[in-house]
């Protein structure tokens, strides 16, 4: 059949390949005999050759699966002795660090011993001269304590004049130093002045005591006059002239004038009086208290301030205020801690720290020849415990294996 002319023409299409010819199956030919028996000998060859290498290659990784667990637990029990050993160090360095612990305190136990023996030696190598020395600088301090708490020169000049009495019936040379000493601080005491201190303070208490009947300007003032003196008439003088002299004299009683510097105290209220009594009493209060603790400032303005006071406020006509300005004005003479207590006894005490330093020296060097005395025989050996020896990890353990070992065993085994 013809085909329309109107249809297009496929394009031609490449061609398919061939088909592959067939692999021919080896037939075997009947008969053959010997062959097929020789290929079914290698077979078996070849199946047995195969499980043997099989086998073998089974025993080989048993093998090396062995090794390397051996290895594990050699490494392992290497361990365990590394750490035994560890911990046996650990006991010893304990133990010796006790036996360090117990010297320390037997040198500590010794060491006060020794002090205790050392002044025990110091007591039995007192002269009688180390005695009277510790009699005078008891002495002292006593005089010390008179001079610093009371300021009781007298007080201390006795002590010094027994201690003086006491240290002149010794003949020793090493005493001749505290002597002059003791000579010297009495000297200088005996020329010191002396502030009765204890007259002073109750002269002062008697004071404040009589604030309270001290008059006051103003009461003095309001108070009324006193009847004048009739004048004396004469019986030959005329009648006129003794009436004159009668009424001239009462007339002059009739009339006083007073002149006041000022007029403040006239001004003053009973409550203001109270208070200027008692600003006056805690100005002598202040002055006994500085008096005590000789300090001679306070003690002058307190005193400047009392005087001034009474002569401002208070009547200083009366008997009993003249009285009162003069104690105060005998109290004003008094210099309290006029003199330096510090050094009265210094040259003493002084003499006393000389002596003493040198029989310290004395006695020191007694131990110190004994010492060298000791150093020049031989010394005994002293055993000292050895320190605990670390043990060497790789000489009491096997190495473990490291990771490249490791991998090329494995890969051994996978080959």
């Amino acid at each position: 059949m013809s085909q329309p002319e109107n249809e297009s023409v496929p394009a031609p299409q490449p061609p398919a390949p061939a088909p592959a010819s067939p692999v021919a199956p080896v037939v075997v030919k009947s008969g053959g005999k010997g062959l097929g028996a020789f290929a079914l000998v290698l077979a078996v060859l070849g199946l047995g050759a195969s499980g043997f290498l099989f086998v073998q290659g089974q025993n080989l990784l048993k093998r090396q699966e062995i090794q390397f667990d051996q290895k594990i637990n050699q490494a392992a029990l290497g361990e365990s002795k590394n750490a035994a050993l560890l911990a046996d160090a650990g006991r010893k360095l304990q133990d010796n660090e006790a036996l360090i612990k117990q010297l320390q305190s037997d040198m500590q136990t010794q060491q006060a011993e020794a002090a205790a023996n050392n002044r025990a030696l110091q007591e039995l190598l007192k002269t009688r001269s180390d005695w009277v020395v510790d009699e005078a600088e008891a002495a002292l301090n006593l005089a010390g304590q008179q001079l610093v708490i009371a300021d009781n020169v007298p007080a201390a000049v006795a002590v010094l004049e027994g201690l003086d009495a006491r240290l002149a019936r010794f003949e020793q040379p090493q005493l001749l130093p505290l002597k002059q000493a003791v000579s010297a601080d009495l000297a200088k005491l005996r020329q010191r002045p002396f502030t009765d201190t204890a007259n002073a303070a109750l002269r002062l208490s008697r004071l404040e005591a009589a604030v309270g009947a001290l008059p006051l300007l103003a009461d003095s003032s309001l108070r009324p006059p006193q009847a004048a003196a009739p004048a004396a008439v004469s019986p030959n003088d005329p009648w006129w002239r003794q009436a004159w002299n009668r009424t001239l004299g009462g007339l002059k009683g009739m009339v006083e004038i007073r002149r006041l510097n000022s007029t403040d105290p006239l001004l003053m209220s009973p409550e203001q009086a109270f208070y200027v009594r008692e600003n006056l009493r805690l100005h002598l209060l202040s002055a006994r208290v500085a008096l005590m603790q000789r300090q001679n400032d306070i003690y002058q303005n307190d005193l400047a301030a009392s005087e001034n006071a009474v002569r401002q406020y208070f009547d200083a006509a009366t008997p009993a205020a003249q009285s009162w300005l003069r104690e105060i004005a005998q109290l004003k003479a008094i210099q309290p801690g006029s003199g330096n207590v510090g050094d009265s006894l210094s040259a003493s005490l002084k003499a006393i720290a000389d002596y003493r330093q040198q029989r310290q020296g004395e006695i020191l060097s007694l131990p110190e020849a004994a010492s060298e005395a000791a150093a020049s025989q031989p010394a005994a050996p002293v055993s000292v415990p050895a320190p605990a020896s670390q043990p060497t990890p790789a000489a009491s353990a096997p190495a473990l294996p490291t990771p490249a070992q490791a991998s090329a065993a494995h890969k051994g085994i996978e080959s």
